[in-house]
């Protein structure tokens, strides 16, 4: 072993944590609040995948407000991408299948996920959560009061963003 290279530590409790213990806990219970607030509203509308999303969108807002996967474009553009592609799916399904038939859904599931992908990549909108929405979307379906809700959730969940941005850190490098 080469003696010139430095020691690594492995620690349980990151650094930075104990530098901004407050920032952390603080920024913990706003994803608990936002996450509360919007689960009192869509529980009863959304499956389980779309819920999940939202946990994850939370995650992404709260731990890492300055970097680039929650960017107002991508949160929302890659939300929009993702409920349109697999708004579309759920279309074709219908005309072209009976929605009813297994392997059709899985298909159009992964179909959805992979044209979110690819969209959002090419318009500069990549949110991983969003394709778990296309997901979630495409596999169990929709109602288009619930398609609103969502954008209004996110665009929440953004606002909020934006509003505290300049007391939040991002919580891992």
């Amino acid at each position: 072993m080469n003696e010139n290279k430095t020691k690594r530590r492995f620690y349980i409790i990151d650094a930075k944590f104990k530098r901004n213990k407050k920032k952390y806990i603080l920024q913990c219970l706003m994803a608990a609040a936002a996450i509360s607030i919007i689960l009192l509203f869509m529980d009863f509308i959304f499956n389980d995948a779309v819920l999940v999303a939202f946990g994850a969108t939370c995650f992404v807002v709260f731990t890492m407000p300055h970097q680039k996967t929650s960017n107002p474009r991508r949160i929302i553009g890659g939300y929009l991408v993702g409920i349109g592609i697999a708004v579309g799916m759920r279309f074709l399904e219908g005309i072209i299948f009976d929605h009813d038939i297994q392997r059709v859904v899985i298909i159009a599931g992964a179909l959805a996920v992979a044209l979110s992908i690819f969209m959002m990549s090419i318009t500069n909108t990549e949110h991983p959560p969003a394709a778990g929405v296309a997901l979630g979307i495409a596999l169990d379906g929709y109602e288009p009061t619930g398609l609103l809700i969502i954008l209004i959730a996110i665009s929440i969940l953004v606002a909020i963003k934006y509003v505290l941005r300049r007391w939040m850190i991002d919580l891992f490098e």
